[in-house]
């Protein structure tokens, strides 16, 4: 009785360190190095490489979260679930054993490797997540007042769009950043703005916008005060006339800058016409001092005066038959 037993326990435990040693088929299928992340916006178009290279003409599969979906070689891509693009590529990919991904939808979230057919290594595993944006029709800000008081507390709440990765809530006023306008604002995680306090500043268009890497969502109110409405008009009035008196002043001051600078510019010319007639000589027929000291240089006309030979100089004049 004992032998049978312990033939029997022999063969069961030779049986476990089997398939111990072997391993179960899932993990026998499965890389197990690290994946990589790659995020990709919905409606894109991703392409995932496979390696290490090709050697010779050997063949790969490409696998997604353990089931195969295309094959591909050392000179020949795969389309994923022959999808046709939107739009021509702008470079070609080189036929390499490229897995291509046109018009990504949220249902290609998952793993993907591939495996060579010739030796069974594994390529480079890729984690890719699907960033996404549903922003819902009725997307819209909720005020706590419609027409708030100055120095009361003041809610709105922007509904956070559902998405990935979680889109963030950013307000503005006017066009300008809540941070530049008030100091003490908050902002909670359900995407509330708080403002403790209402100012003249925080009046006017409310804009909230939705982020993420697949797109935004924005949302915009007018948030205005009764009470203001006067005070408004008035200081819209004063701002005019401020505006006119300043117009007025500076065109003032450019018009007398403007005669200053004419009148300096006569000026300038005027004393070059004076500096340069002092120094031009005179004409006038009245001789010099040292003309004057010489008769032969005397102005007028003069007898030109010629020697004559001594035979005429002591010549008499015959008289005339």
């Amino acid at each position: 009785m004992r032998a049978p037993m312990s033939d029997r326990l022999r063969l069961m435990v030779i049986l476990l360190l089997a398939i111990s040693s072997e391993g179960s088929p899932s993990d026998r299928d499965e890389p197990k190095k690290k994946p990589s992340e790659q995020l990709v916006p919905v409606g894109a178009t991703t392409a995932l490489m496979c390696e290490p290279a090709f050697v010779s003409d050997s063949k790969a599969t490409w696998f997604r979260d353990g089931s195969p979906v295309a094959t591909v070689s050392n000179h020949s891509n795969a389309i994923y679930q022959n999808r046709s693009p939107t739009a021509p590529a702008a470079e070609k990919l080189p036929e390499v054993g490229f897995l291509t991904i046109f018009n990504v939808s949220k249902e290609d979230q998952g793993t993907y490797w591939c495996r060579r057919e010739t030796d069974g290594q594994f390529g480079e595993v890729f984690n890719l997540q699907v960033a996404f944006l549903d922003v819902p029709t009725d997307f819209h800000i909720t005020l706590s007042s419609k027409h708030p008081k100055t120095g009361e507390s003041f809610y709105a709440h922007c509904p956070i769009p559902e998405g990935f990765p979680t889109p963030r809530i950013t307000w503005t006023v006017n066009e300008m950043p809540m941070s530049h306008v008030s100091s003490d604002f908050e902002v909670f995680a359900n995407g509330t703005l708080h403002l403790p306090r209402m100012s003249f500043h925080h009046f006017g268009t409310l804009e909230c916008r939705a982020l993420n890497f697949a797109g935004k969502a924005i949302a915009r109110t007018f948030v205005s005060s009764r009470e203001l409405h006067p005070q408004m008009e008035s200081i819209q009035m004063e701002s005019i006339g401020n505006s006119l008196r300043g117009s007025f002043h500076s065109a003032c001051f450019m018009f007398l800058m403007g005669c200053l600078a004419t009148c300096a510019c006569v000026l300038i010319y005027l004393l070059g016409v004076v500096c340069l007639m002092r120094r031009r000589p005179r004409l006038t027929l009245r001789p010099t001092w040292w003309s004057r000291g010489d008769p032969a240089l005397a102005p007028g006309f003069r007898k030109a005066v010629v020697p004559l030979p001594d035979c005429f100089a002591n010549a008499r004049m015959l008289s005339p038959a």
